[in-house]
């Protein structure tokens, strides 16, 4: 709640308070109409305002007062001083309200029919009857501090989450470039005609991968255009002898997923799988339904890795997805030692 809304909503506070304040002193209900009623209504209304004065103070003081005893920043002293002040305040703003407005400038006496007064009943009576002011200004400081400490814990878990997720994209894209630049590198050294049509294809999928990646959200249907020119490429550095399957059920527009989110998967399987076995592709599925959608990926297993560098992978992918998707994904990898399948589902 911004400032603006918090200042309206204290003046319509008050304002309510001191209508049904002022209602019970015109009306005659007021304790004090009964001990001692005054002559006239702009006497009552003078003296509805002059009291409301005292909760308002009270109210606010408390506040700034309790604020100062939770406040690390002060010590122990300074706390003890401030506590004591939160009780001396509502007798004093009584007592110049009462013996420092009303009696000596208006005539009124509160006390006048009271034959037993002495200080100690009036600083008694001054508490007794502004506990609950005191009490709630306190209550309205601790639950300032926890929201404006909830608010920063709140703003450090989002830029802690911004932080990672920089991070994690920054490893993301240099690492398929370097892949994809090392297929590039294959072509050229066999004097392959389609490297220019390779380097046409990268420049497009990095165009992608520098630009989109920066949105917290691309749409599904860009993501798999993606997905279809990195394959491309792909099966440009294997001399077409590169084989893969893409199926999708169910409409893909007007869905949207966090950017080069499914590429690790496609990568891994590239690197780590069997793609030159027509009768084995990489299967890619993709199911959209209104509420989720599943990706699903599988592909034979090669007797060795293709790349002993290694890669980002699926430790990359899972730190993204608990980031993007907290509660709201599901991850199934399985290894039999034949097929190796990733199932993803991203609820809506």
């Amino acid at each position: 709640m911004n400032k603006r809304k918090l200042v309206v909503l204290h003046l319509l506070f008050w304002l309510l308070l001191f209508i049904k304040n002022s209602f019970v002193e015109l009306t005659g209900s007021g304790l004090s109409f009964i001990t001692n009623p005054p002559s006239g209504w702009r006497l009552h209304l003078i003296i509805s305002i002059s009291y409301f004065f005292i909760p308002v103070v009270i109210f606010y003081w408390s506040l700034f007062a309790a604020d100062k005893v939770i406040n690390t920043r002060f010590n122990l002293p300074v706390k003890i001083v401030f506590s004591v002040l939160i009780l001396i305040i509502p007798v004093l703003a009584r007592a110049i309200v009462e013996f420092g407005f009303l009696k000596p400038f208006i005539g009124y006496d509160n006390y006048k029919i009271n034959t037993n007064f002495s200080w100690s009943y009036f600083i008694a009576n001054a508490l007794f009857y502004y506990w609950d002011i005191i009490l709630f200004g306190i209550a309205y400081s601790i639950f300032m501090h926890w929201r404006k400490a909830e608010t920063q814990r709140q703003k450090l878990a989002a830029l802690h989450k911004t932080t990672e997720l920089e991070f994690l994209r920054s490893q993301l894209n240099p690492h398929f470039l370097f892949n994809s630049i090392n297929d590039i590198y294959s072509l050229v050294l066999k004097k392959n005609d389609e490297a220019a049509e390779a380097l046409l294809q990268l420049s497009g999928i990095l165009r992608y991968a520098l630009y989109e990646s920066n949105h917290s959200e691309v749409s599904l249907e860009k993501e798999l255009s993606y997905i279809r020119n990195y394959l491309d490429l792909q099966k440009t550095g294997y001399d077409g002898n590169f084989f893969s399957v893409i199926t999708i059920t169910g409409e893909i527009q007007n869905r949207t997923i966090a950017p080069m989110l499914l590429l690790p998967f496609i990568e891994n399987s590239c690197k780590h799988g069997i793609t030159n076995d027509q009768a084995f592709p990489i299967k890619i599925s993709l199911d959209v339904l209104d509420s989720y959608f599943q990706f699903r990926l599988a592909n034979n297993i090669g007797d060795a890795q293709k790349d002993a560098a290694g890669g980002i992978g699926l430790g990359n992918i899972k730190k993204r997805l608990m980031l993007i998707y907290p509660g709201k994904h599901e991850l199934i990898v399985t290894n039999d030692q034949t097929t190796f399948t990733i199932t993803l589902r991203i609820d809506k």
